[in-house]
């Protein structure tokens, strides 16, 4: 039995409240080591007195159930169950069995089987209580949320985005995206001048007030970006910093390292293209080295109120639905727990959603965001269907571990159920790029991010098969309209979207692989009503697959036509949707 690759951490992404009285509770080990996991719990006060003016632990309430080997990636297998906790109050330990011995697993380390209670109890690993306030609880619309993302310099004004959202509307999106839409020198916006005005070249904030307007009446929620990381260098708070220094009331609204707060000349009134040397000696600090986005003091309580203020105006004003953090990894836990509480007090139900690009356990615990972008089922799915952001292929074995250890096992199933999941974005080459070109590799990153737990977005032109790399913003063009009936997914995209919302296995965020092979993926999703055979083929050559047995055989999905036979042939940059 290998110890070394054991691990389990209560409150955590391995142990945590799924409600006020159930817990999830997952352990990893080394894949294939274990062949059996049991676990035994029970409320460690469950002591009462007996005719004998003793104590005697209650026998029934030890809970013994067998957990099952859930998921699998290259190192570790991952083992989970589920138990009701009635007194929310449980302690708990592994009975592991590697087939030749049974060793058992708590927070005291290792210790002989059998467990034994209560004798045994203080070994146990703890979930002192479940408390209410501490359970994560994302808002209930996200889950059933397919995101439109725009950028709005790609489609020149608000009053165009609100011209085109029954255009979105029409392919069943129910939320838009927007990245940031405040006044700043730049087209991306993300160095913002004036955090209440929407910036000019896009409209007016009456023209913003309208497509809210617009968007709701149309069943479509409205999320914009949030730049709290940093401002703009023509920010008129950093340019009081810059002319007054120290006697300047915001002069600690900034991390300023030392004066003078330039050390190089404005051309135009904006910092020059500065050199490594300048870059890396800026008198203030600032979003990696760039010297026109000075980073905010988040921990200054008058800065902090400045932009906690920002948040509420919009959301009460204009009645938005959720805040996208920008660079929210770089910005202090602290605050974002106290913008939680702020927004959600002020209106339960709005979205928190996080750019963070690693795992982001640590802004999951239901303090701080609802959800993160998903950049992990991005770096598989474009991996797996061309080659991902750090130019990697992946083979379908490779699509399996990757998401496994990046999305699957890395949050709990609540935190899945919502995760924002894109396959590209404004920050990357384009789907379309990433499959080199390939519209019908496309269609299958597309099947792949549909059937996964989440809340799916699409990058504005995506359906029409947009192409472009980061490099140069060729990923920021304008919105195309016209294209080729060969790259025009817009009907395959509203097919996809409307199964989605019909049919929930779609949406759950459990998922079985059956077989994963070369270029070959197959998995199995289950709700309570159905059950989801999702096969994707991205080889050239066609693949015959055999299908579990099921009585009354499956439907596909896609043409609604029933299929009896025990198998299925899926051609080259094929794929299947099987439901029963």
């Amino acid at each position: 039995m290998n110890l070394h690759a054991i691990y389990h951490e209560p409150k955590s992404r391995y142990s945590y409240a799924a409600d006020s009285f159930t817990l999830h509770i997952r352990l990893r080990a080394a894949a294939g080591d274990i062949q059996g996991i049991k676990l035994v719990a029970a409320d460690p006060f469950s002591r009462f007195p007996d005719h004998n003016n003793s104590h005697t632990f209650d026998a029934e309430s030890v809970i013994e159930t067998e957990m099952r080997r859930e998921y699998r990636d290259g190192l570790f297998d991952y083992w989970f169950c589920e138990i009701r906790s009635p007194t929310r109050r449980t302690r708990y330990a592994f009975v592991l069995d590697d087939g030749q011995k049974r060793l058992c697993y708590g927070s005291s380390g290792f210790f002989g089987a059998p467990a034994r209670i209560p004798e045994d109890i203080d070994r146990f690993f703890n979930f002192p209580d479940i408390c209410d306030e501490d359970i994560y609880r994302a808002p209930e619309w996200v889950s059933g949320t397919v995101w439109y993302q725009i950028f709005p310099d790609a489609w020149g004004s608000l009053r165009s985005i609100t011209g085109g959202l029954s255009y979105i509307a029409g392919l069943g999106f129910n939320g838009i995206y927007l990245t940031p839409i405040f006044t700043s020198p730049s087209k991306h916006k993300y160095n913002t001048t004036d955090y209440f005005q929407i910036d000019p070249a896009f409209g007016t904030n009456e023209d913003f007030r309208e497509l809210v307007r617009t968007a709701h009446g149309l069943g479509i929620r409205v999320m914009l970006d949030a730049v709290f990381n940093h401002a703009g260098f023509s920010h008129p708070f950093f340019q009081d910093v810059v002319e007054k220094g120290k006697d300047s009331e915001y002069f600690d609204w900034f991390h300023i390292l030392r004066e003078p707060v330039l050390n190089f000349e404005t051309v135009n009134g904006n910092p020059p293209e500065l050199g490594r040397e300048q870059m890396k000696n800026l008198p203030y600090r600032a979003f990696a080295f760039v010297a026109h986005m000075p980073k905010w003091n988040t921990a200054n309580p008058a800065a902090r109120t400045y932009l906690l203020n920002i948040a509420r105006h919009w959301a009460e004003e204009y009645g938005i639905d959720g805040w996208r953090f920008d660079v929210s990894n770089e910005v202090s836990h602290d605050f974002w727990r106290e913008t939680r509480k702020f927004l959600k007090a002020l209106k339960p139900d709005i979205f928190l959603l996080g750019e963070n690009w690693d795992d982001s356990m640590p802004w999951l615990c239901g303090d701080q965001f609802d959800s993160v972008m998903n950049y992990g089922l991005l770096d598989a799915v474009t991996g797996f269907c061309g080659v991902n952001p750090n130019g990697e292929s992946l083979d379908a074995p490779g699509f399996r571990e990757r998401v496994t250890r990046k999305v699957l096992a890395a949050y709990p199933k609540p935190v899945q159920r919502v995760l924002f999941n894109m396959l590209d974005s404004h920050d990357t080459d384009r789907l379309i790029t990433f499959c080199g070109g390939n519209i019908d590799a496309a269609k299958l990153a597309y099947v792949i991010q549909m059937t996964m737990g989440g809340a799916p977005s699409i990058y504005y032109g995506g359906e029409a098969g947009m192409d472009g790399m980061l490099r140069g913003n060729e990923n920021r063009l304008c919105m195309v309209w016209d294209v080729s009936p060969e790259k025009d997914l817009r009907d395959f995209l509203k097919r996809l979207i409307a199964l989605r919302k019909r049919h929930p296995s779609m949406r759950e965020a459990d998922v079985e692989f059956l077989q994963c092979e070369g270029g070959f993926l197959f998995y199995r999703k289950r709700a309570e009503t159905e059950t989801l055979l999702v096969a994707v083929n991205r080889d050239h050559k066609s693949r015959s697959v055999e299908l579990p047995a099921s009585p009354g055989g499956y439907t596909d999905a896609m043409t609604g036509e029933a299929v009896t036979g025990g198998h299925i042939t899926l051609p080259g940059y094929g794929f299947a949707l099987l439901l029963h």
